[in-house]
């Protein structure tokens, strides 16, 4: 099981793709461990780290949303926070055995294809139609972005 970068994931914007591509490897990382039932501190390290780059992702999505008056901000956000709770929640877990981790990688692999599809390529589709190329250059700053954004973000 891994999740395969292609073309269909790409949405034409640096950041956001080449936030996707870490993201992908993340997961990748996390499938592997399991797979060679790693030592259970790996993979929740590997877990934690997979949690701050989808945090920093989300962020400067969300800050791209705000900027753009991007009408499903709310609806794209909601669901980060959802993925965010549910990260956090594998994250935290005291588990001692690899079975439990069979869930965390069907919910990795799954979250990522459907939330591409479902959440960011309509929002592409959105950026690109209203000519908003952007945000690579020096007109955002995205690191401010995630500050800002950082601070709406809800755990739960």
């Amino acid at each position: 099981m891994s999740v395969v970068w292609g073309g269909y994931l790409e949405t034409g914007f640096e950041k956001i793709d080449k936030d996707h591509r870490a993201l992908v490897e993340r997961v990748n990382a996390i499938l592997r461990l399991v797979k060679n039932n790693a030592d259970m501190t790996e993979i929740k390290y590997e877990t934690a780290r997979l949690l701050n780059d989808f945090v920093h992702h989300a962020c400067v999505e969300e800050f791209i949303m705000m900027t753009t008056g991007y009408d499903e901000y709310v609806k794209h956000k909601a669901e980060h926070d959802r993925l965010l709770n549910q990260l956090s929640a594998y994250e935290k877990l005291d588990i001692q055995k690899h079975d439990a981790y069979n869930e965390l990688c069907l919910f990795v692999t799954s979250f990522f294809y459907k939330h591409v599809d479902e959440f960011d390529s309509p929002l592409a589709l959105f950026l690109h139609g209203h000519d908003c190329f952007n945000f690579d250059g020096a007109d955002h700053d995205i690191e401010s972005a995630v500050k800002i954004a950082w601070s709406s973000l809800k755990v739960e």
